[in-house]
């Protein structure tokens, strides 16, 4: 089994990494357990808030990796997650020995107008003095057999197939010879839902961390590992301090009526509307947006709204008949995909959008795999244990 860290799912009192493993063993309606850290987030005293500064603990975070491992990576996106992430580090003095932004493909804008121009910048006035690693991940597709589903933790996405297999790249390689190495990613935001009963709770959604298995490809499974810096079982006042800054911001701002809404766990949910208030609270210092606002920092949200036929597969599609071996890995792809389809109910992947599935099938020149829509669609999230943080008390505005 891979980081059980990083989450894994129960059904019936088994263990699995994999989600498509964990659903294949349920019964049609019954639904796995996403196991993520339980034992460390249960322990919490939730209703009490932590007493420390947000920042400090942060800073407290990037020097306890730093202390872990010989080596400290930075995945940047250019979003404000790894901003904050790599800003903490920065502004403390704490070594950093490469940053990774993942290029190469359309659906990447965001890294290549805002990640990569940014890192520059930074390395020109010698704020940051670590290698940029450009990794483009369109030399990595390799389905090597039908089963490679079950080394993935949830997307079907093939570029996300191409991450466990980053450390590659020669520059991963020289890393790695030289010690332990901690590939540290800015995952993610706390997930705050004010419910029906009027309190408020706390849980982890899979679909927001479970990308890829990265120790899959590596036999060195100790020596390079995945660190979510936030959200980890090694620093769980982190959450637990983001999570009162949120509830106090909203009852001390908005009605409970409006609280409900925004941060709904039902499919009227919008995430981009619940990040413009989530992000100037909980990452506030490195951005000037207020909470509610629109973003004022470049971020583009993916060119395809599919879940499965993203633009940043646009090689792999395209490209599946160059070689012999390019047909091989997608053909195994998509038996991977008929695998999940006859084994797994229809129940537990999401209801496709017929119309974009058949806009994006034709823009990448792959309308056979129509009958495979519903697995596109992918599985549907799953929930970890609900913690709760309190009842709700807003302010009386009137």
């Amino acid at each position: 089994m891979g980081d059980r860290r990083v989450g894994f799912y129960q059904v019936d009192g088994v263990d699995y990494t994999s989600k498509y493993r964990a659903l294949e063993a349920c019964a049609d309606w019954q639904w796995p357990n996403w196991n993520f850290n339980d034992k460390e987030y249960g322990a919490l005293d939730w209703p009490v808030e932590p007493d420390d500064d947000l920042y400090q603990m942060y800073r407290d975070r990037a020097i306890q990796i730093s202390l872990q491992y010989d080596k400290v990576v930075i995945f940047f996106s250019g979003g404000i997650d790894s901003t904050t992430v790599l800003h903490t580090f920065i502004d403390n003095d704490i070594p950093i020995d490469a940053v990774i932004v993942i290029q190469g493909q359309l659906g990447y804008m965001e890294q290549e107008v805002r990640a990569i121009p940014y890192i520059k910048k930074l390395q020109q006035a010698k704020i940051l003095t670590c290698p940029l690693i450009e990794l483009d991940t369109t030399s990595y597709y390799d389905f090597q057999d039908e089963n490679w589903m079950y080394g993935n933790l949830n997307s079907l996405a093939p570029y996300v197939d191409t991450w466990p297999q980053a450390w590659k790249h020669p520059a991963m390689q020289d890393l790695l010879h030289k010690g332990k190495t901690a590939f540290v990613r800015g995952v993610d935001k706390p997930r705050i839902v004010l419910e029906e009963d009027n309190a408020w709770y706390i849980s982890f959604l899979d679909i927001y961390a479970a990308m890829g298995d990265y120790n899959r490809t590596n036999p060195h499974q100790d020596w390079d590992r995945v660190e979510y810096f936030y959200w980890t079982p090694d620093m769980t006042s982190i959450v637990h301090k983001q999570a009162h800054m949120v509830v106090n911001w909203f009852e001390q701002n908005t009605t409970l009526e409006f609280a409900k809404k925004v941060t709904t766990k039902e499919h009227t949910f919008d995430r981009n509307v619940y990040n413009d208030y989530i992000d100037p609270i909980v990452y506030g210092k490195y951005t000037d947006q207020s909470p509610g606002d629109p973003r004022n920092y470049f971020s583009i949200g993916k060119v395809s709204e599919h879940n499965t036929l993203w633009d940043n597969d646009e090689t792999f599609y395209l490209g599946r008949n160059n070689t012999s071996a390019s047909r091989t890995s997608y053909n195994n792809w998509v038996k991977g995909l008929e695998i999940i389809r006859d084994s797994i109910h229809i129940s537990k992947f999401n209801t496709p959008d017929i119309t974009k599935t058949a806009d994006a099938l034709n823009k990448f020149g792959i309308n056979e795999l129509a009958y495979l829509s519903p697995v596109l669609a992918e599985a549907v999230g799953t929930w970890s244990k609900f913690y709760k943080i309190k009842d709700a008390e807003f302010i009386d505005k009137s």
